[in-house]
């Protein structure tokens, strides 16, 4: 869960292990639609294109209502057996806190800093992955036109962590998906099954 800012793109991913050692997406996105507002033209049709099929959900006025946000995410994580959550602890403490009153165990909640220790394991999967086609998602615009924006950055180390590089756009659904795998890796799940959403679903 990338909360990122009210005023900004928030992104959940569901992310699902295959016994092949490769992962299925399931993105959701809400935005401000005042944001959509003040972008142009150009751009302003395309968020309102991902809105019209359904891939964000546009929010009223100029900041995502917190209350709202979280009773939608209690409710997509309904019909699956969540492990756990990831999310990145800045900016989040209304959401989650909210997640918690609503019923979501404190001990499903994992803080995720925005680190190269958080994503680059991760990332180096995804990038394998991609070569052998073994990455799906189920068509999300949104999450195309994310990792179109994605770039990266190096440590000393040769660790990498998603950046915008010199674009100005989001890649919140890469983070939110990259901590998702990140939980996967580190606590050896696999094989997930996932509900009759997954029909259909199709590579990055």
């Amino acid at each position: 869960l990338d909360l990122s800012s009210t005023r900004d793109v928030t992104a959940l991913a569901l992310v699902f292990p295959e016994d092949n050692g490769g992962f299925t997406v399931f993105p959701w996105f809400w935005l401000p639609e005042a944001t959509v507002d003040q972008r142009a033209g150009q751009d302003q049709r395309m968020i309102r294109n991902f809105a019209s099929h359904g891939w964000v959900t546009l929010t009223s006025g100029n900041e995502v209502d917190v209350r709202e946000l979280s009773e939608h995410v209690f409710e997509i994580l309904q019909p699956f057996e969540v492990m756990r959550i990831g999310y990145d602890p800045w900016n989040s403490t209304g959401v989650i806190q909210l997640l918690k009153e609503i019923g979501i165990p404190n001990d499903l909640l994992v803080k995720m800093p925005q680190s190269f220790s958080t994503y680059n394991e991760p990332f180096k999967r995804l990038l394998t992955l991609l070569a052998s086609n073994k990455f799906r998602h189920d068509g999300n615009a949104v999450l195309r036109w994310m990792a179109a924006n994605v770039s990266h950055k190096t440590d000393a180390s040769g660790n990498i962590r998603p950046d915008k590089g010199k674009s100005a756009e989001k890649i919140d659904g890469i983070c939110a998906m990259l901590m998702g795998m990140a939980l996967a890796i580190q606590h050896g799940e696999t094989g997930a099954a996932y509900s009759s959403a997954g029909s259909g679903v199709i590579l990055l």
